[in-house]
């Protein structure tokens, strides 16, 4: 893979919240705050998240970021990624 970051080739949701829904992008499970898309209020039915807060990356976003940077893990949170 060449050098572009794991943020430019992956398409999709990035991050899953504390409520377990996805985050951050079009694809989000949470409506847009402010400045930043899928980063406010959760749009699952019955969920009570008020603001997106993360907990980990998506399986196929770690997928990427192992790709690129050699690594694999089990945890996929963010320290593993640093």
């Amino acid at each position: 893979m060449d050098n572009k970051s794991a943020r430019e080739v992956f398409v999709g949701p990035k991050s899953i919240c504390k409520c377990g829904h996805l985050g951050d992008g079009f694809t989000s499970d949470h409506e847009d705050g402010g400045l930043t898309k899928g980063h406010g209020k959760c749009m699952i039915l019955g969920c009570s998240c008020e603001r997106f807060s993360w907990k980990r990356f998506t399986p196929s976003f770690t997928e990427v970021i192992d790709n690129i940077r050699g690594k694999s893990n089990e945890n996929n949170t963010l320290e593993d990624h640093r």
